[in-house]
């Protein structure tokens, strides 16, 4: 059964590869029609484009259809990036289709606003060990501090943003890490939760009525560190 339209929003074609795992939807404004997501990991370049086609499948529509492409642009998976922006802008130059990319630390933070309330908001992307990529933002999603990677240390509760805050909302695939810290305060919420391609909607909603497409030409992903990029050992022959 084909699931009816709503005409009077636009539709934006969603997706996010930043995590092990691969999601996208398609949306009417802020609503999901329809939406695919695996439990594979790492499967990002097999499953995306599948995906995408069964979806337009789903709500019978062809790519020109679409009002918009959103993407998480960042930070996450290395080569989950460089495999999403790579169909993103591969779709914008066949349909000309504007491209909207929404950081995923964002898009966590407008997740948990709608959730679950609070005064600071900071959402974390595992980043391995103890390193983790955040950002915190306040009620209305204005950015207090900018992205970063940043090394969790039993100091970090102390940092002059958090001072005399109320609630604050930590959330994200690294936000569980906090809980191996000593000291943390009470007033402190922890919400594990991976990024995915619906978190996207609300965000990239904003941004197509505002017009803040990319430029596809030199659109790039927020990496925020570089990769670790290492060559074989050379073997010595006799």
């Amino acid at each position: 059964m084909k699931k009816s339209l709503n005409q009077k929003e636009p539709l934006l074609l969603c997706f996010d590869t930043t995590e092990k795992s691969c999601t996208a939807c398609i949306a009417s404004g802020r609503e999901i029609l329809t939406e695919r997501a695996t439990d594979e990991t790492y499967k990002h370049s097999e499953m995306l484009a599948p995906f995408i086609r069964e979806m337009l499948d789903d709500l019978n529509l062809k790519p020109d259809d679409l009002n918009g492409i959103v993407i998480n642009k960042g930070p996450g998976s290395y080569t989950g990036l460089r495999v999403g922006f790579a169909l993103a802008k591969a779709i914008g130059y066949a349909s000309g289709l504007p491209i909207f990319g929404v950081s995923g630390l964002e898009a966590l933070a407008a997740t948990a606003i709608e959730k679950n309330g609070g005064d600071l908001f900071v959402p974390m992307i595992d980043a391995k060990r103890m390193e983790v990529y955040s950002a915190t933002y306040d009620q209305q999603l204005k950015e207090i501090s900018s992205p970063r990677p940043v090394l969790l240390d039993d100091d970090f509760f102390e940092k002059p943003v958090f001072q005399d805050a109320g609630k604050v909302v930590a959330v994200g695939s690294g936000a569980d890490k906090l809980s191996q810290l000593a000291g943390m305060p009470g007033h402190w919420e922890i919400i594990p939760m991976l990024s995915e391609a619906k978190q996207l909607a609300g965000p990239g909603l904003e941004r197509y009525h505002t017009g803040q497409n990319e430029d596809i030409a030199y659109f790039e992903p927020l990496y925020l560190k570089e990769a670790r990029i290492t060559t074989p050992k050379q073997t010595l022959r006799s």
